[in-house]
Order: C-alpha cells, then structure tokens, then sequence
C-alpha cells in the first residue's frame, strides 16, 4: 500500500461472492464490491447476505453513495431494494437497456437513476464503461463494467461479462484506455474449452498486456484452474473481505 500522498491508491474490496455449484444451488450466487468506500459495484442475490457481509466488515451502508449495477440478473441486483431503503439518494448506475419496470422501481425506492448508455463518470476516476449489448438466452442484454484510472493504468472490474470478457475489453481500448493493470469479477468462460481458454488468456496476456487478474463469479472452476496453472504470475486468488489497494502501477493483495 503506498500512504505517501492521500489519494494515491483506491482499496477494491471484495465484499460477498457465490462462485462455486453448490453456492448457486443454495442460491447464495452473484457478486457485490466496493471501491474507494461509497461505491458499490453490484448487490450480489439478496439483502440478507448482503447485508450480513456489509456488518462484518464494518461497513454501514449509509455510506455507500453510489450503487452500480452491471446487468439485470437477480444475482446483482437482488439486494439493492434493501440497500436503498438505508441509504439517502444514493445514485443508481444502470444500463439504458434495463427495463422500465426496473428503473422506475429504483426511483420508487428512493434512488437517483443514472442512465449509462454511454460512459459515465462516478467519481474522481471511476468510470463505466457505457452499456454493452449482447443476447442471452435469445433475448437482449445489456451491462456495464466499472473503470478504475489511476496514474494512465486500469483496474477493470466484470459482473458475469456475458457480452464476452474480449468484447468488454475491445470497448475499453475504444475508449483510448489501455494497459491494463487489474482484471477482476465474473467472467463467464464456463463453457470454454481449453483451447478457447488458451486464445484468451493469450490476447489477456499481449493484446492488453494485463498485470493480475481474479476471476471470480461465474468464471467457472475449469477457467479460474486454467488461469491458475498457466498464468500463475498473473493469478490472484481474492476471497470476501479480500482487497486490492490499487495505485495504478501495483495491485497489493490482503486477505
């Protein structure tokens, strides 16, 4: 952790994460983290866990400001009525493709609706991404993914990435943005093969030149092994309380 200059580093904490089958059977599947204190970056399945992890880590959630939901599944967005019944206008970043229903359910809880068709700027230097589309199930799908910029470098935080994690990484470069330091969340390869894991994690490697990475959530158990073994320089096993004090040259780890 570098303290020499306040504002040199922002902490990403993993707050609560279901990444296993058996998670997703009991239902306790999805993601939430927090950056820099007041932001949240999706609000994993439901209030309960939600909120039972926010109190163990000693974080009351009327301090978190701003809310940001990658996508519309029940797994990010579950325990957001609960958050925003405790917070006091909280900003809610969603996608301009979520459904109305969902939006003005946001604005009836009390949260300020931001629409992030494009890119948007939360705070300081963090951004998203603008939404993505994709089809899922053969319906429409839009998310977002969140930007931390420190000193040119990124840390680059997925939900589930169902757009494609090359995808989400192509419209970054688009943005003028490359050189990237962290990447870390869902990245939904649970049906890649080896090969396909092989041509990804090369383009990880030299096409974006990425530092560390964390697959989490969706990853799935055979693509977070593969990165495992075959970027073990690059891998970072990161669990619920787990931080990166990220300062856009390192991303130091605590467990």
């Amino acid at each position: 952790m570098n303290e020499t200059e306040k504002g040199a580093y922002m902490t990403i904490q993993l707050i609560i994460c279901g990444s296993t089958r058996f998670e997703r059977w009991r239902k306790k599947w999805g993601l939430s983290m927090l950056i820099d204190g007041d932001v949240l970056f999706d609000t994993f399945c439901n209030a309960r866990y939600l909120s039972n992890s926010l109190k163990k880590f000693g974080i009351a959630p009327g301090t978190i400001r701003h809310i940001v939901i990658s996508h519309e599944h029940w797994d990010h967005t579950g325990g957001l009525w609960w958050l925003l019944q405790n917070t006091v206008n909280a900003k809610v970043y969603v996608c301009g493709g979520f459904s109305e229903d969902f939006k003005n359910r946001v604005k009836e809880y009390g949260g300020t609706l931001m629409e992030a068709v494009d890119p948007v700027t939360i705070k300081d230097n963090i951004t998203t991404t603008g939404e993505i589309k994709t089809i899922y199930k053969g319906e429409a799908l839009y998310e977002q993914s969140l930007l931390i910029e420190q000193n040119g470098r990124l840390a680059v935080l997925t939900g589930c990435s169902h757009p494609g994690i090359l995808k989400i990484l192509d419209r970054i470069t688009m943005l003028g943005k490359n050189e990237i330091d962290l990447l870390a969340g869902g990245l939904h390869l649970l049906h890649k093969t080896d090969k396909e894991l092989g041509e990804i994690a090369a383009k990880l490697d030299s096409d974006y030149k990425i530092k560390a990475i964390a697959p989490i959530h969706c990853s799935g158990k055979k693509a977070v092994a593969y990165f495992k073994n075959n970027m073990p320089h690059k891998f970072v096993k990161i669990s619920p309380g787990g931080c990166f004090n990220y300062n856009g040259e390192t991303s130091s780890r605590k467990q």
